[in-house]
């Protein structure tokens, strides 16, 4: 939850919206804003946490756990690290903590330990809990048992099923080197919960917070709320294990994935989904877009990595993760992560994948959909008046980085196709799509799509035959364009928003035939994101690369000479290759997860095999080891600076 606000369902039905107002963009402004603003920045972030606990400047009373991660991870850059210290006190700190949070000196401090965890309540005071302990063999309070048992059930989901490394040990702190959770009165407040980052480091130790009784969000019933707190939270311990500097949206839409993950009969999800599915015009990574109403939006993001789940399976998620201080060009940046991590499962990288996902969003409570409980969701706004097949064009549609638009298509009987042209601006990573949906019913019907990527802009052309027979057909548009120039303030630079999607229409013929040697190909239709559109003839083909390596691949021959690859460009590029290792084995070889690199370049179209050699520490680590696994990861440019990222598994072994 990362002191996420969370709607609050009042008797009435009525959802209210407390949205958090995050105090940066991304986490991983801590290390890049140090470069640019230093302990200016640092102070900043000192004086609003204070201001916070002081009780000035809050709307809502949410604001203070973002502000406490934003501390924690700057407070290498500051002068005053005892003020910043005294701030980021835990609860048993008591009077250390000089703005009264932590628990009163007199109050008496128990835990309760189990085999992961060490949950701290004090017996008297506000704090808390109910003490009542029933028929049963614990000593200890069933409230205290209860939240101890549910985190249990958490780890070993999170840590068994879905795979993710165990949270960085905080040593004693605490008492021993057990995951500290602390039981506090603060459902008056807002919070569910919150995780602690307590370093300035990529990879941060934590604690955390949960309410003494969560009897202030009924309808929702406690135990329900303390389930899915439990998991969100303890999953924010681990995503500051792997990366502390990652972007904000990224923490929060993995972290609510996580939910469902360990608890899919609750669903808590779906509260945020009805802002989602209004606010499709608002970038996925923008995690508090001001005035918009959109505020609530980066938890409904989870559907986002519901999407990979059901495409790639959940190791996707995690893999972002592990990948997620690597990334290059630029590390700490979340769809760098999410491209990689989609490459290495054998997808076209976070462009092409963010295009489908928005195909799918067109109907997704469609029969078949791959979004979980997709029934129940609410359906998906669409955007300006409906599109006529033969009508006049939209003469632009507007969109920023990683946000798309749906636009009705009146069905028209009369037409054999509907072919939706569209152009985008040069050198935008973009898409488009045509979704049809027969029967009335949201919820119903069968779902065809027609789906087009547009790598490097231009003008595009996707077609669904017999138009008539569909319910319901959307036009989908979509700039997935993460370009940027660099960090500041509190958000990436980015430099591809306000884009216009020109000439937007619906024709009612199919698309001319192509001149011999164009490129491009007559469109197919199938289930949703599975299918291609045809291009104008004038489009130049896009960059391609290709990498394949061989699998297994003998011991002895890659600790001499390195390990074999074959790459492919169809044009002159330039190539960086990769060996790198995934965090868990790395830790466990005590390597780093780099182990060798390698620069080249093709001086046209076409391949060339590639040895990349091991560093000697490598080398060294791996002549004992009879079977290791490693990702060999292929960035190729040409020369307009257009990329592919390329991520393919190898064996190495005796």
């Amino acid at each position: 939850m990362l002191g996420r606000a969370r709607p609050l369902i009042v008797a009435s039905g009525v959802l209210v919206a407390l949205a958090a107002a995050w105090p940066g963009a991304a986490l991983g402004a801590t290390k890049r804003a140090a470069e640019a603003g230093g302990s200016a920045r640092a102070e900043r972030a000192l004086q609003r946490v204070e201001d916070l606990k002081a009780g000035r400047g809050a709307r809502t009373g949410r604001e203070l756990t973002p502000a406490l991660a934003e501390l924690a991870a700057r407070k290498g850059a500051l002068d005053a690290r005892a003020r910043a210290g005294r701030l980021l006190a835990r609860p048993t700190d008591g009077a250390a903590d000089p703005y009264g949070d932590g628990y009163l000196p007199s109050a008496t401090v128990a835990a309760v330990c189990t085999t992961n965890f060490c949950v701290h309540y004090v017996t008297s005071g506000n704090d808390a809990p109910s003490l009542a302990d029933g028929p049963d063999a614990g000593a200890a309070p069933d409230y205290v048992e209860a939240m101890a048992s549910e985190f249990e059930a958490s780890r070993s989901v999170e840590n068994g099923a879905l795979g993710w490394v165990p949270p960085k040990s905080d040593g004693t702190k605490g008492g021993d080197a057990r995951t500290d959770v602390y039981i506090k009165d603060i459902g008056d407040q807002g919070f569910f919960g919150y995780a602690a980052p307590e370093q300035d480091t990529v990879s941060s130790y934590s604690y955390l917070v949960m309410d003494d009784d969560y009897s202030e969000f009924a309808p929702t019933l406690p135990l329900d709320a303390l389930k899915v707190t439990a998991a969100h939270e303890y999953n924010h311990v681990l995503q500051f294990t792997y990366d502390l500097f990652q972007d904000i949206w990224m923490f929060e839409a993995t972290a609510v994935w996580a939910e469902e993950k360990v608890y899919p009969a609750i669903d808590d999800y779906l509260n945020y989904l009805g802002v989602w599915a209004g606010c499709t015009e608002t970038p996925l990574t923008d995690a508090n877009p001001p005035g918009t109403g959109c505020d609530l939006k980066v938890y409904g993001s989870g559907v986002w990595n519901h999407w990979l789940d059901a495409r790639f399976g959940d190791d996707v998620v995690r893999r972002a993760w592990e990948l997620s201080d690597v990334t290059s060009p630029q590390p700490h940046f979340a769809p760098d992560a999410y491209d990689e991590s989609v490459a290495a499962e054998g997808g076209a990288g976070f462009g092409d994948e963010f295009g489908r996902f928005a195909a799918a969003v067109a109907e997704w409570r469609a029969p078949g959909s791959p979004f979980p409980d997709g029934p129940d969701y609410p359906d998906a706004e669409r955007n300006g008046s409906p599109l006529a097949i033969d009508g006049s064009p939209r003469p632009a549609v507007q969109r920023n980085h990683t946000a798309f638009a749906l636009i009705d298509v009146t069905p028209d009987t009369s037409k054999p196709v509907a072919r939706l042209e569209a152009t985008a601006p040069s050198g935008l990573s973009s898409s488009i799509a045509l979704v049809g949906r027969t029967g009335p019913d949201p919820a119903g019907g069968s779902v065809t799509s027609s789906y087009q990527r547009l790598p490097g802009g231009g003008t595009g052309s996707v077609t669904l035959a017999d138009p008539g027979a569909f319910g319901r057909i959307t036009a989908v548009l979509v700039n997935a364009d993460v370009s940027n120039a660099g960090f500041s303030g509190d958000d990436w630079i980015w430099t591809r928003d306000l884009q216009n999607f020109t000439n937007v229409r619906v024709l009612g013929s199919a698309a001319p035939q192509q001149s011999p040697g164009t490129t491009g190909g007559a469109g197919t239709t199938g289930g949703a994101g599975t299918t291609t559109g045809t291009a104008q003839a004038q489009a130049p083909p896009p960059f391609a690369a290709r990498l394949a390596v061989r699998s297994p691949q003998r011991r002895a021959t890659v600790l001499a000479r390195g390990l074999l690859a074959r790459s492919r460009c169809n044009r002159a590029c330039r190539l960086r290759l990769e060996l790198r290792l995934d965090r868990r084995t790395s830790r466990r070889l005590g390597l780093p997860r780099l182990l060798g690199r390698r620069i080249a370049k093709l001086a046209g179209a076409g391949a060339r095999s590639f040895r990349v050699r091991l560093s000697t520490r490598a080398r060294r680590a791996l002549r004992s080891r009879r079977s290791v696994r490693v990702l060999v990861r292929m960035r190729t440019t040409d020369a307009q600076g257009r990329s592919v990222l390329l991520s393919r598994r190898a064996t190495v072994r005796l």
